[in-house]
């Protein structure tokens, strides 16, 4: 197998047993420094001297902050070799990162690759994100990895939903909850795509407020209804591209491209079939299982001058 861990430091938590222990081999047999992250130093001693060790419990607040910092020792040269964890320091660890002749860290830090095997371990992520560039984030509940494949593995292939041309996922949250935010932006953005009923109540929340809602738009869920139905009147042929997606934590952020052509009537202007083109942002609060609130904004000037009527 051809991780193309060359040039890498992989840091595994939980690694003195279940899915940790059972991964931290596997990336020096890839041409990896690994580091083995345990509670207790026992725990990463027995691993064998192959193996970087480093004792801590990431449950305690900055651990894992700490942890990162300890990998990120060699790069700086620090003379005292003790743990910033609070342990206590560990032969194994002092000789491969010091040592070996494969070690990235003796003439630059290519990349760290975080692999974790307890809930702690989004800590980590988080904490790394600055010098990390791939991770896989095991769960103990699902034993399942995260997003380490392609974000667009969660985009849901159904017929007839809008599929985002671009999409960036934030890792630490999960495949799982990753999943459902991208799928309720592709439904959300299917009932402005199409304007039916059902898309938005599989979107958002019964409870829903609209943040920035314009006046003469009712609160709540019938809020996008009224002003879609409204739109619909004007541009019947109106369709909704989801250009850019970001998942980040429970906000879904997107970047949409509404098109189609004025053969209605709005404001008691007629169309003559003119092309309508214009741009929005939208945030959206995700709860529990659906979106909450949002904050939205839209190019109203190019609209209305598409639609030659004055703002």
């Amino acid at each position: 197998m051809d991780l193309r861990l060359e040039d890498s430091v992989v840091v595994v938590t939980g690694a003195s047993a279940g899915i940790g222990e059972a991964t931290v081999g596997a990336p020096t047999a890839e041409g990896a420094v690994a580091v083995a992250v345990a509670r207790h130093p026992e725990g990463v001693e027995a691993l064998g001297p192959q193996v970087s060790g480093l004792a801590s419990d990431l449950t305690e607040h900055g651990a894992a902050q700490r942890v990162v910092q300890e990998v990120l020792a060699p790069v700086s040269g620090p003379a005292d070799r003790r743990t910033r964890t609070g342990s206590q320091p560990l032969h194994s660890y002092d000789s491969p990162i010091k040592h070996s002749t494969r070690n990235p860290l003796m003439h630059k830090l290519t990349r760290i690759i975080l692999i974790t095997a307890a809930f702690a371990g989004t800590a980590v992520l988080t904490v790394g994100a600055g010098v990390a560039v791939g991770a896989m984030d095991y769960h103990r509940q699902t034993g399942e990895p995260s997003t380490q494949e392609s974000p667009r593995s969660l985009i849901d292939r159904t017929p007839g939903l809008v599929q985002p041309a671009a999409l960036t996922v934030d890792r630490s949250i999960g495949r799982r909850r990753a999943s459902q935010e991208v799928h309720l932006a592709q439904q959300l953005y299917t009932f402005w795509n199409t304007g039916q009923q059902k898309y938005l109540d599989a979107a958002v929340s019964p409870h829903f407020t609209d943040n920035t809602l314009p006046g003469g738009r009712p609160q709540g869920p019938a809020g996008p209804a009224f002003a879609s139905k409204n739109f619909r009147t004007a541009v019947p042929d109106l369709t909704c591209e989801l250009a850019d997606l970001l998942i980040t934590g429970d906000k879904i952020t997107a970047r949409l491209v509404f098109r189609g052509h004025f053969t209605g009537t709005f404001d008691g202007v007629r169309g003559k079939g003119q092309e309508v083109r214009f741009n929005a942002i939208d945030i959206q609060h995700v709860g529990a299982d659906k979106i909450v609130e949002d904050w939205h904004i839209e190019d109203n000037e190019t609209l209305l001058s598409q639609l030659g009527v004055t703002g």
